[in-house]
């Protein structure tokens, strides 16, 4: 635990929040489903001034779980990515406990340990805890779940609380589903009697009072529009309108795609002597389910004893439920996975299944041939977990990564990679200090006036000064990095912020006493190589006037912006 939380907690706000992590946390920040995507227009934008109170009860594409998490913590520790990567981090943090206990009650004390320091080390787990998704979240109430779900076999009122983590695992982000029909499968093969069982139903029933906010909004909304939230809109083949482009669909690929994308993407989110010693595991550990049950039918046969006896008298880590509840949780997620893509974060929801069946593995290597040499072949695994701390190291936690890509870090190191984004939101937090917007732009929607008039109460109470300053920006910036960093200054806190072009034709210049105009550099994301018409005449004019930029650097001291304050 001591580990895994230093490698999820140690420069936790190393990397720049791209992606759907700056699409999150942005709309968090406010609990508003707003985040100007110009083809995913959500409810807040159609309704306008007249926003129906239902649609408070879920965002247009994901339930509320990861955006309540990230809210609360953000209100206490500010806006800044660690305080929105904070609960995730959390999260992973905890799912290693639950690793533990999961393995520990599956195949005893010595696989726990195992499973709950692979999963501590394992760099998959380690990016997804580092950065603000829901996957970490998910995982944690999933394997919540999953625990209570294996501890009602000793008492009836764990499925109440299993589902009560289900109702929260499927409110944090709706692939939680799959818990469903992974428990139906096992409980169908090995405890059907529990279907009689009111504990179930009662679960049952918590789960979905947990989730019923969403199929609330649900309903509401196809009462108002004729369709679904973006994700079910999506499953049941709506096609609205208003959402003809669907970012992170259409770049999965038809299902033969991900299927062919699967194994390269999955050596792509994990260490390659992770993946490779786990292919091996399982392979064992399917052969050793066969002959443990070849040999427990033989005994049957030749002895007469009742099933449930022998089963009674096998060791735990053999026992063919405990294996093939971990078989079916793969099987069903590859199938989720087959069908919604296997991107880099989707994969993660494999990592602690893999941890667990490879904690058994070696559980089972060392009850069956090895007893007496249990600490000779404890030198390997030692070897592997150092190699899994060294990888994750060089990949999520240090700065910038040494060595060859793939061989001795993961390409996750790109996905929260340090180009300058919070180098550049570090700068505008100072100059901004203290100041409110003496002059702001209208916006064009009634409920970001609210939301800007929220936001301005603590800093006027404070006797903040107005300040007379406006953003200027290139617009071949990257849009997602520039959400958070730019256009979370405009939509939350009033500062002018417009692109070069509409800056020449702004009318009364003059009244704007501090101009910064931010230049991305070719260190950056950029929509394409160079600067837009408009920034280079900007650019030339100001140079003209021996105006000097201020250098933002990136971490690794690259060039990331360039900003001209006049």
């Amino acid at each position: 635990m001591a580990v895994a939380a230093f490698l999820r907690l140690f420069n936790l706000g190393l990397g720049d929040p791209l992606g759907d992590e700056s699409l999150l946390a942005f709309r968090a920040l406010g609990m508003m489903d707003f985040d100007e995507a110009e083809f995913q227009t959500t409810p807040l934008e159609w309704f306008d001034p007249a926003i129906p109170k239902w649609t408070k009860l879920s965002f247009h594409d994901h339930p509320l779980g990861i955006f309540v998490a990230q809210n609360i913590s953000m209100r206490i520790f500010g806006e800044t990515p660690w305080a929105f990567r904070l609960p995730t981090a959390l999260f992973g943090i905890f799912s290693v406990l639950l690793v533990y206990l999961i393995g520990k009650h599956l195949f005893g004390e010595k696989s726990g340990l195992l499973s709950a320091a692979i999963l501590a080390l394992t760099v998959n787990h380690i990016f997804i805890s580092r950065v603000g998704l829901q996957e970490s979240q998910l995982l944690f109430f999933m394997l919540l779940s999953i625990y209570c779900f294996l501890k009602s076999k000793e008492k009836d009122f764990y499925f109440i609380l299993m589902g009560i983590a289900l109702g929260l695992a499927v409110m944090t982000k709706y692939t939680g589903f799959i818990l469903v029909p992974i428990f139906i499968s096992h409980l169908s093969l090995f405890r059907r009697e529990v279907f009689l069982k009111s504990q179930l139903y009662i679960g049952a029933l918590a789960a979905l009072i947990i989730f019923s906010p969403s199929i609330i909004y649900n309903l509401k909304l196809y009462q108002a529009v004729g369709h679904f939230d973006f994700q079910f809109s999506y499953i049941f083949g709506q096609n609205p309108e208003v959402w003809k482009v669907a970012p992170g669909k259409a770049e999965a690929g038809d299902l033969m795609y991900r299927i062919a994308n699967f194994i390269p993407n999955l050596f792509n989110s994990s260490s390659w002597v992770f993946i490779s010693l786990f292919i091996l595991a399982f392979v064992f550990v399917l052969i050793n389910l066969v002959k443990t049950d070849n040999k427990f039918q033989h005994k049957e046969q030749n002895s007469g004893f009742r099933e449930h006896r022998l089963r009674r008298s096998r060791k735990p880590l053999f026992c063919s439920e405990n294996i093939i509840f971990l078989i079916l949780a793969l099987i069903f997620i590859f199938i989720l996975i087959s069908f919604v893509g296997p991107a880099t974060r989707f994969l993660t929801m494999f990592t602690p299944f893999m941890a667990l069946i490879f904690g058994g593995a070696i559980s089972m290597l060392g009850e069956t041939r090895f007893s007496r040499k249990e600490m000779l072949m404890m030198i390997p695994v030692i070897l592997f977990l150092g190699f899994e701390l060294f990888y994750s190291l060089n990949s999520q936690v240090i700065k910038y990564p040494m060595g060859k890509k793939f061989w001795t870090y993961s390409n996750l190191r790109y996905e929260n990679y340090g180009w300058g984004y919070n180098e550049l939101s570090d700068f505008f937090k100072k100059e901004l200090s203290s100041k409110i917007p003496a002059v702001s732009f209208t916006p064009k929607y009634r409920f970001i006036e609210k939301i800007q008039e929220r936001f301005l109460g603590a800093p006027k109470l404070a006797g903040h000064a107005p300040y007379y300053g406006l953003i200027i920006f290139d617009d071949n910036i990257d849009n997602i990095g520039k959400l958070w960093t730019l256009d979370r200054l405009q939509i939350y806190h009033s500062w002018p912020v417009i692109k070069a072009d509409s800056y020449f034709a702004l009318p009364n210049k003059e009244v704007f006493e501090n101009k910064y105009f931010v230049i991305p550099k070719d260190k950056t994301p950029l929509k394409k190589k160079g600067l837009t018409l408009s920034g280079r005449m900007l650019e030339d004019e100001l140079k003209t006037k021996g105006i000097q930029p201020i250098v933002i650097r990136n971490s690794k001291s690259d060039e990331a912006f360039y900003i001209y304050h006049f």
